[in-house]
């Protein structure tokens, strides 16, 4: 039992080890400044949230872009929206015939591109009924998506 639980240990050992070093880890969201416009998608209300680090205030160089994908005839309306990270959104809605209606729900994508004078961390999350039910992690400058089923 003792060597097995050992494997184990050094088996986890190097992922427990980039979570902790990761630009997201524990510390990082001790820091993070989060900006959520606020839609009714199919009837439900679900926030789609953008985070960075704090240091987003003064870096950020235009207005978030936000585009979101629905499947052909979903019903969509953007309740609120804030400032972003102080220079705004843009926000688009666009309909995929690839996207579904199942019987789980509506197939929704949101792809956020955070522009910034220098390279910060940046997360997307759906949050549905104060629960986040999926989440996107990448930088500033770059695409980050993140897809779920409402």
């Amino acid at each position: 039992m003792g060597r097995m639980l050992a494997r184990r240990v050094l088996f986890l050992a190097p992922f427990a080890l980039a979570l902790a070093l990761h630009p997201l880890g524990v510390e990082a969201t001790l820091g993070w400044c989060r900006t959520d416009p606020l839609f009714a998608i199919d009837g439900k209300r679900v926030h789609i949230d953008v985070y960075s680090l704090e240091e987003a205030l003064t870096s950020v160089t235009g207005p978030t872009e936000l585009v979101i994908t629905i499947p052909e005839r979903v019903s969509y309306e953007l309740l609120q929206s804030d400032d972003g990270f102080g220079l705004g959104w843009n926000i688009r809605v666009q309909r995929s015939e690839d996207f579904e209606v199942r019987e789980k729900g509506v197939e929704v994508r949101a792809v956020a591109v955070v522009p910034a004078a220098k390279q910060l961390p940046v997360k997307v999350e759906f949050e549905h009924r104060d629960e986040v039910i999926a989440r996107g992690i990448g930088t500033t400058n770059g695409p980050v998506a993140a897809k779920a089923w409402l």
